[in-house]
């Protein structure tokens, strides 16, 4: 709504007392950041120098950095030809020599790439070469590594230093020095010859390089020759005298495909490089193990190897070993995994068998021993008990009767068996009678029994048994009709010396003595007392037990005594 002229007028009069809000000054902008360069993309890199000082350390020691060239020579042989490789250790240098394909100048560029395509693989071949770095392996064992190689008459001579490989710091790559670019070379046969010079240990040993290449080559040193200074390199089993072969179950060959296990049984227990299961990839050994059992009892008799040719697999996301040549599966591959349970349950599969084994070994030993100290006491106690009646002699035993002979069997040929005796006639009716009266008349003295005398003893043969009859029963029981004294080897006297001593000891041969003596002196003489007392004769039982127990006992102790070792000079008696 318009206000009218009067208003406006006393509006803007009283604007001139009223306070007027300051007026602030206009922001001021910023300049505009000048625009960023463009960034460079990024990319994976790796500094050669580095890299390959690094990889040279898993080579540290002599035999694993020559088995790698070995190996390496085998790879490059020719289809179906054998390799002959001549190794060649001094403290000045080792050269490894192979008759193999040998490489052109444009090979050796693959050679020395960290990490290439192995040219074999690329063919089509099964070779160990996987990871590229085996020509890292003169440098984790020397300063100077030298390779000529000769291929469809063309020679090639190139050098690497480790001065070369320290000085590139920038990661760049390291020129290798060429003497000889596929130069003419009629005549010379092909084949690839590794110098290693400047070496880093100080007295080199053929022996473990030698023992070394039998180990990781000893299926291919039945095709390829190697020598170590002259020595024929020869895979030398330990002696099996039990061997078991193992087929995967279907589920695990679905996934180790045509995997084959050989365990074989040492009779004598084995050094630690000895008693391992090598894991082989095409005939070559990329790792050893026992699946976890090796602190399990007899598994350090067990040996063998298993082939599986499914875990060389370049595609698998975790491999089953890396290129530290350990030895060493991955644990966290799959194909190990199983490898790994499947191979377990082969080794139970073989200690359950030698436990079983060694069981029925455990038992004839013992049976041994205890035959043998049985035998021992049963000596002891015919001896005595001869002396017993030679003392006394009407001493006897049921043992002492002599059974009669059995009679021949009538079809028996050329025997005849003899007629039983005739039977006496008694006396008849009347005879009887004729003397009963006499002796009621006194006309005929009544006729005395005949006093009873002892009967001459006889040969006794002891017999010594042992058995378990329980930890309850007594430690030792005499069957009188038998002769038969029993040791129950379940007393807790004769338990403690086997579990502390064992059976062959003298400390339980003494113990069994001493029961067994304990056990004949009191039966015995309580056998003899009642005789004795039948036949009227005198008896002293406790000192005849004291006479048993001090004669055997000295015959016991020079026994055992014969079998200690004899003093060494100087011993105190």
């Amino acid at each position: 709504m318009p206000r009218d002229p009067l208003s406006r007028t006393l509006d803007g009069f009283l604007n001139l007392f009223r306070r007027k809000p300051p007026v602030l000054p206009a922001p001021v902008q910023p300049p505009a950041p000048p625009p960023e360069p463009e960034k460079p993309p990024l990319r994976v890199t790796s500094h050669v120098s580095r890299d390959l000082l690094q990889n040279a350390a898993y080579f540290s020691a002599l035999p694993r950095a020559v088995a790698e060239y070995v190996t390496n020579a085998i790879d490059s042989g020719e289809p179906g030809k054998a390799v002959h490789c001549e190794v060649t250790v001094s403290p000045a240098e080792v050269s490894i020599a192979d008759d193999g394909s040998g490489m052109t100048y444009t090979e050796l560029s693959n050679f020395f790439q960290m990490h290439g395509e192995n040219l074999q693989r690329k063919r089509g071949r099964s070779v160990r070469g996987r990871f590229g770095t085996g020509k890292s392996a003169a440098f984790g064992i020397a300063s100077s590594l030298q390779i000529e190689t000769v291929r469809a008459g063309l020679r090639s001579l190139v050098e690497l230093q480790r001065a070369d490989v320290e000085s590139a710091r920038d990661g760049q790559p390291i020129p290798v020095r060429t003497l000889a670019a596929d130069q003419p070379a009629p005549g010379a046969p092909s084949g690839t010859v590794i110098r290693i010079r400047d070496l880093l240990i100080a007295s080199p040993d053929p022996h473990e390089v030698q023992d070394y290449i039998e180990k990781l080559l000893s299926q291919h040193l039945r095709t390829h020759r190697v020598r170590v200074n002259g020595q024929r390199c020869r895979y030398r089993m330990p002696p099996a005298e039990l061997t078991f072969d193992f087929q995967p179950p279907q589920d695990v060959g679905a996934l180790l495909g045509r995997a084959k296990c050989r365990l074989r049984v040492s009779p004598d227990e084995l050094g630690r490089e000895d008693n391992v299961i090598a894991v082989f990839c095409h005939g070559y050994l990329h790792a050893t193990t026992l699946a976890g059992r090796g602190r399990l009892p007899l598994v350090e008799y067990l040996f063998g190897e298993v082939e599986v040719p499914a875990l060389d697999d370049e595609g698998a996301l975790v491999p089953a070993f890396d290129n530290t040549r350990s030895l060493a599966l991955n644990p966290n591959n799959p194909r190990v995994q199983v490898l790994e349970t499947w191979l377990g349950a082969c080794i139970d599969e073989v200690l359950a068998r030698l436990e079983q084994r060694e069981q029925r070994r455990r038992k004839a030993r013992e049976a041994r021993l205890l035959r043998s100290v049985a035998g021992r006491i049963k000596s002891f106690l015919d001896e005595d008990f001869l002396a017993i009646q030679a003392s006394l002699p009407w001493a006897s035993l049921p043992s002492a009767r002599k059974p009669e002979p059995p009679e021949p069997a009538p079809d028996a040929p050329g025997k005849k068996r003899r007629p039983p005796p005739a039977p006496r006639p008694k006396p008849g009716l009347i005879r009887r009678g004729w003397h009963w009266l006499r002796r009621l008349l006194g006309l005929e003295e009544r006729r005395q029994p005949a006093p009873l005398r002892p009967s001459p003893g006889g040969l006794v043969a002891f017999e010594i048994r042992y058995a378990r009859l329980g930890a309850a029963a007594a430690r030792a029981a005499y069957d009188r009709q038998q002769g038969v004294i029993t040791l129950n080897r379940d007393h807790p006297q004769l338990r403690t010396a086997e579990r502390e001593a064992g059976l062959g000891s003298n400390t339980y041969r003494m113990l069994s003595f001493d029961i067994a003596f304990t056990e004949y002196a009191l039966a015995v003489v309580d056998d003899l007392a009642r005789q004795a007392a039948a036949f009227h004769q005198p008896l002293d039982g406790s000192a005849l037990v004291q006479q048993i127990l001090d004669r055997l006992g000295r015959k016991a102790a020079g026994d055992l005594e014969a079998r200690l070792p004899a003093a060494e000079p100087g011993d105190e008696p």
